[in-house]
């Protein structure tokens, strides 16, 4: 059997990272023109098409998060990342240039370690600008530099930045991590979409790209990785390809091997990628950039799918710069590694059980497309939980009990998707008694 370990492949890796800074430059140089995105929008509106709009201050921030997680490594050796990361810096430097986008902290001091997040992401690049400096200088001196009222995952971002600046933790830090959702239980099957990307930037704030733990865990770090496997396969399997490479960074931002599961995916990520050329944002259709007039076609392209392809390149980098670890066939049930047995056959013979108890979807997500035998063989608990989500969502109580059975086989009735399910069986149960459905 041969599996795919395609974070293993150095070459594809930085293919990804050169993709990655293309996107990034196209993004950067579209923002100078963001008035042709209301022509967008009035074109696809005869469609109800969805679009994401490019904003400067998002694009600057997170090109300047790829940059800092590229040619700031180990990486910064290799010509090609070198020469491309070098033409990008100074494309963004000459955007971060101008003073006028400073304005606003003026009026709004407390986004200012929001506002000139760019400068410190790159500072250690060679990034000098002596008015964000004095800027961060002055707002160091107030005892609260951000709003008091403020979502932790919000507030943590600004206190990663704090850090980053001063060298200092500040003393609110450990409080605000522990009301993220790194420091609660997570509802996995159902949560919003928000949700999701709060979890996996608080993953990045917290391990400093994958470069240093400078605040603890608030949770033992087994429970953070089995939601987060949850969670990247409630995201493969609604074909959210953003949020699932996010989530692919939680296991080498933490510095563990990637599990079964997490490899499975990063291999549907790399050659979903391979495919296209880019990895497809959840607002990108190729239907609706055809209906799109010629001229504004690559900006819809861009604004769809560069941040999805720029996500990818700093998964990439991050693997690279990660220890090398065989994963073996191990699966991580709830953080604790297992091998896979013969549980679950004593009650089945078949091992493609679990695609049984799976209720259709039309279409088909991707990743059913790449599951082929070698793979099955490790995914069963995977597939027997992505049956279990949609269970949920469904509503489905027969098949709801069905596949909680089939996780007590597979050892995974602790699992974040396995207490979610019963959760959810135990309310139907409850409506359905009281009347409220049938």
């Amino acid at each position: 059997m041969t599996l795919i370990h395609s974070h293993k492949d150095k070459a594809v890796h930085i293919e990804h990272i050169l993709q990655a800074f293309k996107h990034a430059e196209c993004a950067l140089l579209l923002c100078d023109t963001s008035a042709e995105d209301d022509l967008i929008e009035g074109e696809l509106g005869i469609t109800g098409a969805s679009f994401q709009r490019l904003i400067p201050a998002k694009v600057f921030t997170e090109t300047a998060l790829l940059l800092r997680c590229t040619i700031d490594s180990c990486l910064k050796d290799n010509e090609q990342i070198r020469s491309s990361g070098e033409r990008l810096f100074a494309l963004l430097a000459d955007r971060l240039s101008m003073t006028k986008r400073l304005a606003y902290v003026h009026q709004k001091p407390w986004l200012a370690f929001e506002a000139l997040a760019p400068y410190i992401l790159l500072e250690k690049l060679g990034l000098k600008h002596k008015l964000a400096n004095e800027i961060l200088d002055e707002c160091c001196q107030t005892a609260v530099p951000w709003r008091t009222e403020q979502a932790p995952a919000q507030k943590l971002e600004y206190q990663w930045m704090y850090w980053l600046y001063t060298g200092s933790v500040h003393p609110d830090a450990q409080t605000t991590i522990e009301q993220s959702c790194l420091g609660t239980a997570f509802h996995v099957a159902g949560t919003a979409t928000e949700d999701f990307y709060a979890f996996t930037h608080c993953l990045l704030f917290l391990t400093d790209q994958g470069k240093e733990r400078w605040l603890e865990l608030p949770r033992a770090e087994k429970i953070i990785i089995s939601e987060a496997e949850a969670l990247l396969l409630t995201s493969l399997d609604l074909n959210n390809f953003d949020l699932a490479a996010e989530l692919l960074w939680t296991w080498p931002m933490l510095g563990i091997p990637l599990s079964p599961t997490a490899s499975f995916c990063l291999s549907v990520l790399c050659g979903i990628q391979r495919a296209y050329g880019f990895l497809p944002g959840p607002h990108y259709h190729e239907t609706v950039r055809s209906k799109v007039r010629q001229s504004l076609q690559e900006r819809y392209f861009v604004s769809s799918c560069y941040h999805t392809t720029l996500v990818m390149g700093m998964l990439s980098a991050t693997l690279l710069r990660s220890p090398d670890r065989n994963l073996g066939d191990s699966m991580s049930h709830n953080g604790t590694s297992m091998r896979r047995d013969e549980r679950a056959l004593v009650y089945v013979s078949d091992e493609n059980y679990p695609l049984k108890l799976m209720r259709k979807r039309e279409p088909k997500p991707v990743w059913e497309s790449y599951l082929n035998d070698s793979w099955m063989k490790l995914l069963v608990p995977a597939i027997v939980q992505i049956a279990l989500r949609r269970a949920v969502e469904d509503h489905d109580v027969a098949t709801l009990r069905a596949c909680l059975q089939a996780a007590v086989r597979e050892g995974l009735e602790e699992s974040p998707m396995s207490r979610e399910g019963l959760r959810q069986l135990q309310r139907l149960i409850l409506f359905s008694k009281a009347g409220i459905i049938s």
